[in-house]
């Protein structure tokens, strides 16, 4: 069973901490297009990242 991040909750989150999607891929060491991926539903991050993600 895949586990889907609900796309809003991303953006909800970067736009509250005022990143932009380069500066959230930049700190999490992912690229802004995934983040763009995971906000508009084309690709959910890897558990991994989502660990690397949580710490920040």
């Amino acid at each position: 069973m895949a586990i889907s991040l609900d796309s809003l909750i991303v953006l909800k989150y970067r736009a509250a901490a005022g990143l932009t999607q380069e500066q959230l891929g930049f700190t999490i060491g992912v690229t802004r297009s995934s983040v763009s991926a995971w906000e508009n539903k084309r690709e959910t991050p890897s558990f991994r990242t989502l660990g690397t993600s949580a710490k920040h």
